[in-house]
């Protein structure tokens, strides 16, 4: 299988966040509903991207890296005014930290075996031709936005943002290595736990029509970011909004290519079986397949397994006790050459509960199971026969 851009894997999960709503494709006509669905995905749209920007990034950090060098003066006022002027500098661009890089590419995020072609260089923003009457600087930081990466561009300038919102509040006179170290560390590493959620929040805040400015809640008379930044962001920002525009539209056109072509409409009764994708591929997903009464009954006998002493509890592994395994197959595994099996498939119509069956299944062993000729393993998990009846669907 091929690999999959991560905004396609996104988007897909966005989606399956839709069409596993009960009876969405009722609600999908209501157009105010509708709209709320899609703005709900957009912060978890756009919190994912930047968790998956910058990952393992190791360039950028020589700024932070002579904070320790300002640390070990201790001639006042000059050390404190080398710490102001240092802190007042230190939303950095994004750099690849090279020695070599005498032009101003080095605030780009490239991959190595990306170039941009000349032609595209040419182009205004997106690629799409500048036909606007923006100035000839305009003009030109438009090029080199269109250029850039823009949720690493964001993501970068908010993890700067939030190291120089950690150190300002305390005095540069007091500053140690101690007291500054988890600061810098988290923006070495792009840590901050607030670092995404945050740049998604600023990204929302402009696309409402807040200004750049005011969203980064930097203060009236901050310097931090000049002009030609704060420009260069909205840009940016921009880049971003109109990927979200094109997201929504193509999520709307999905959704409703498939309630067109699974026939799900708001003239199915409630009562009548619904089964739609459920926007991973190969599962489904019905609300009414299993009727209420069974289902009630499930939980009911699926309680006993939960309603156990928590030392019992078979928290899956890796999971953070967040999924409960009540019987898992693993533990019931069939190995070859030794676990017993009854010597066909037994017809579930044929017993009067299902109880019974399962004695009969565990207890009428009358041959052990053999390892196929194919097979490299010891053993695996125990197939379910079930008998599906054409009358009953």
């Amino acid at each position: 299988m091929e690999p999959r851009p991560l905004l396609e894997l996104n988007v897909q999960q966005a989606i399956a966040s839709i069409l596993q709503k009960r009876r969405w494709w009722i609600k999908w006509q209501d157009a105010e509903l509708r709209r709320k669905w899609l703005d709900e995905i957009e912060p978890q749209l756009l919190q994912q991207s930047f968790a998956q920007t910058l990952v393992g990034w190791e360039h950028g950090c020589t700024p932070l890296n002579k904070l320790n060098e300002l640390l070990q003066q201790t001639s006042e006022p000059e050390a404190s005014n080398n710490r102001k002027e240092w802190l007042q500098n230190i939303v950095t661009e994004l750099s690849f930290d090279r020695d070599d890089d005498d032009d101003d590419d080095d605030d780009g995020i490239y991959d190595d075996d990306e170039e941009e072609s000349d032609e595209e260089e040419e182009e205004g923003l997106d690629g799409q031709e500048d036909t606007s009457e923006r100035s000839a600087e305009e003009r030109a930081l438009a090029k080199k936005v269109a250029g850039l990466e823009s949720y690493a561009q964001v993501k970068w300038t908010w993890n700067q943002l939030l190291l120089h919102e950690k150190l300002r509040a305390l005095s540069v006179e007091t500053w140690t290595t101690e007291n500054t170290r988890d600061a810098v560390d988290s923006a070495m590493e792009l840590c901050d736990p607030t670092l995404d959620s945050r740049a998604a929040e600023f990204l929302l805040a402009v696309r409402s029509g807040v200004d750049v400015h005011t969203a980064l809640h930097l203060p009236v008379d901050s310097a931090v970011l000049d002009e030609t930044r704060l420009t260069m962001l909205k840009m940016h920002c921009e880049k971003i909004h109109r990927e979200l525009e094109a997201v929504r539209n193509y999520i709307t056109k999905v959704i409703d290519q498939i309630a067109d072509n699974e026939g799900l409409s708001a003239s199915l009764r409630p009562d009548e079986t619904a089964i739609s994708p459920a926007g991973i591929d190969g599962v489904w997903i019905s609300d009414n397949l299993v009727s209420e009464a069974t289902a009630m009954a499930l939980m009911k006998e699926v309680a006993r397994l939960e309603n156990v002493a928590d030392e019992q509890k078979d928290w899956h592994p890796n999971s953070n006790k967040q999924v409960l395994d009540l019987v898992h197959p693993s533990l019931f595994c069939c190995v070859f050459g030794q676990t017993m099996r009854v010597a066909a498939a037994l017809d579930p119509t044929s017993f009067a509960t299902p109880a019974e069956q399962m004695v009969r299944l565990m207890s009428g062993g009358v041959e052990k199971v053999a390892k196929p000729r194919d097979c490299n393993t010891a053993y695996q998990w125990i197939p379910t026969d079930f008998l599906v009846q054409e009358a009953e669907g």
